[in-house]
């Protein structure tokens, strides 16, 4: 299947909602999907990208919620 191969060939390294679009299904699903199939996001992934988090946040295309991250 090729979502399952998409999921486990990206998920560790992208985005939940980047993901979401590419599959074109949820976000929620996309989660749902990657605990089912026991996949985790690479250590320091938030941490990683809080670059590009920043400036997702700041376009609205992300909304921040209190997390372990400082992204400041």
């Amino acid at each position: 299947n090729e979502m399952l191969d998409i999921m486990t060939l990206s998920y560790s390294t992208t985005f939940n909602k980047d993901l979401s679009e590419m599959l074109k299904i949820s976000t929620r699903a996309v989660k749902k999907k990657a605990q089912e199939m026991g996949l985790k996001k690479e250590p320091n992934f938030m941490q990683n990208n809080k670059e590009i988090i920043r400036a997702k946040i700041q376009l609205g295309m992300i909304r921040h919620r209190n997390s372990h991250i400082d992204i400041k």
